[in-house]
């Protein structure tokens, strides 16, 4: 045992001594994303730049989620690893293209402030609108409280609970944590956050919230519910947050943030 031991330390002993070098790549590269609630079909957004640059014109990738398309520029697409700093940005244009008509809007250093910069094209007023509409975020909300509602509010349901006391035990209960875990999403995920990063927070951030939802819910509606026995209650609990988990993955891939 002692002789493997030794062997374990001298061979960390040995890593230690060696350099080696590493390449890896940290966090993705400051993008810009813009936007499109109700896009045209064939829709294209161009990022042209200052002449003084010598940057050539950049296409925006275009993704969907739910309603809503994002046009996205990282600013690794154009320079690779090289940094040249946001000054460079300054003095851009976003060319849009609808069906051949084509107007440019000019895009404000305010645009490149952030890590993740969000900025919303209005095709009507032909402007940039840096942020997301004052109205976005309260029916995201509202769908994604509502959806869960209606799916817990089934299993309770199939769980036999009818009296009006554990309806309104069941609607405060959630009201509270639903609140918490949109309060949660509001501050830790990205806004219009791409499919891929949107399955790394979920992993990372979102599991760990419902696993916190479920320790609060499930005491608490051992505790408050008397319709049935507290076994039924934990149960219920318990089936209720794997489907809201399950829901919640789903909101993260394929709905808006």
């Amino acid at each position: 045992m002692k002789q493997k031991v030794l062997g374990l330390l001298l061979a960390l002993a040995l890593c230690l001594a060696v350099p080696v070098t590493a390449c890896a790549n940290g966090l993705e590269s400051p993008c810009l994303t813009v936007l499109v609630p109700h896009p045209a079909w064939g829709l294209t957004l161009t990022l042209e730049f200052d002449s003084g640059t010598s940057l050539e014109p950049l296409v925006l990738r275009r993704e969907g989620k739910g309603w809503e398309t994002y046009y996205r520029f990282s600013y690794y697409d154009l320079w690779g690893a090289r940094d040249y700093g946001l000054q460079s940005l300054e003095g851009a244009q976003l060319l849009v293209d609808r069906n051949g008509e084509t107007f440019s809007v000019p895009v404000d250093p305010e645009g490149f402030t952030t890590y993740d910069n969000l900025v919303t094209l209005d095709l009507l007023g032909r402007k940039l609108i840096y942020g997301q509409p004052w109205w976005r975020q309260p029916v995201l909300i509202l769908l994604r409280v509502g959806l869960t509602l209606a799916l817990e509010g089934g299993v309770f349901y199939l769980f036999g609970y009818r009296q009006r006391r554990s309806w309104l035990v069941f609607l405060l209960v959630n009201l509270v944590t639903q609140g918490a875990v949109n309060v949660c999403i509001h501050f830790l995920f990205p806004v219009a956050v791409d499919a891929y990063r949107a399955m790394v927070f979920g992993m990372f951030f979102y599991t760990p919230i419902e696993i916190a939802v479920l320790l609060i819910e499930l005491p608490a509606f051992v505790l408050l519910l008397k319709e049935h026995r507290k076994r039924r209650a934990a149960g219920f609990a318990a089936a209720a947050n794997l489907c809201s988990w399950a829901l919640g993955g789903c909101f993260l891939m394929f709905l808006p943030l």
